[in-house]
């Protein structure tokens, strides 16, 4: 064995499997903060459910092509997705309290009003707003559990028709099927930084850019492209390729526009404040007018 075939066949894998680990937990300092914070802020969990079918899918083929390396760089990473995407359901099932609490309060506040109707009665008025949140069944399902529900869902039915259906009768072939759809989760995966780098393009602000998680992701490639190549096994070599361009794209708009520094209890104070003014105007609308009818006509 030649110091060439050490190098690409067990350095830069295990090399990999490393960076993949650091990868996978470049989030937890800021889902952290955000737990402490109570409020997601600007975070956005959507990846971290795609991530956990990414890593399903990466495992299984690991297993079914007896590669350790491909098992060692995502099982904890599968294992760590689970535990972001609880944090982040946690959160927004907090987010959802509070503003239904907001809103509760609000409408108490404003059912403590007599209003009179045509008969000269004083009575209370519900709302349609009141009636709606009684109603409400938000709190049932969060975004984040429903996503990664399907996501499971979706990963669950193809490994049994891959392992069970008999459509694949060798193992080269469940090799194929499970590489192919795995690549088709990673559209999902690369939504994500390409996703970003329409808000920087569009906000002319890098602050929707993680960078921990880039720097990862882009180092990380690097080490799996040159093993995929290896190996010459595109599964590997083709969908890290791209996610290093992505990278790269991504630390050029890092370079050329601002970053600014906004801590997530800040910024979802900030959005829970919006929700709650957002929620506050439509009901406080109709006896503001009608103070200020009767202003009007005082001034008259």
């Amino acid at each position: 064995m030649t110091v060439s075939d050490i190098i690409f066949s067990y350095v830069c894998p295990s090399l990999g499997c490393i960076l993949s680990a650091a990868m996978y937990s470049a989030a937890v300092p800021d889902l952290q903060e955000a737990l402490s914070a109570g409020s997601l802020g600007s975070l956005n969990p959507i990846p971290w459910a795609i991530m956990t079918g990414n890593t399903v899918g990466w495992c299984a083929y690991g297993y079914y092509n007896h590669d350790p390396f491909m098992l060692a760089s995502n099982f904890p990473g599968l294992v760590l997705s689970v535990w972001l995407n609880m944090g982040a359901a946690k959160l927004q099932y907090q987010d959802r309290i509070r503003l239904r609490n907001a809103s509760h309060e609000v409408l108490d506040n404003n059912s403590d009003n007599n209003i009179t109707d045509g008969n000269g009665e004083a009575g209370v008025v519900e709302s349609s707003e009141m009636l709606a949140i009684q109603r409400d069944d938000s709190l049932q399902f969060v975004p984040q559990e429903t996503l990664l529900l399907r996501v499971l869902v979706v990963w669950i039915l193809i490994l049994i028709l891959v392992g069970w259906s008999g459509l694949f009768h060798t193992v080269e072939g469940q090799i194929n099927a499970i590489g192919i759809l795995v690549n088709i989760n990673l559209i999902f995966f690369y939504g994500a930084p390409l996703q970003t780098i329409q808000t920087v393009l569009r906000s002319k602000s890098s602050d929707s850019i993680h960078r921990p998680t880039m720097i990862m992701n882009s180092t990380n490639a690097i080490f799996w492209v040159a093993y995929g190549v290896k190996r010459n096994d595109p599964y590997i070599f083709g969908p890290n390729t791209i996610g290093f361009l992505l990278g790269f794209a991504q630390i050029i708009l890092l370079c050329c526009y601002d970053h600014s520094s906004h801590t997530a209890g800040d910024q979802g104070d900030g959005l829970l404040l919006d929700e709650e003014n957002d929620l506050e105007e439509p009901l406080l609308a109709p006896e503001q007018h009608a103070l200020d009818g009767n202003d009007q006509t005082g001034d008259d």
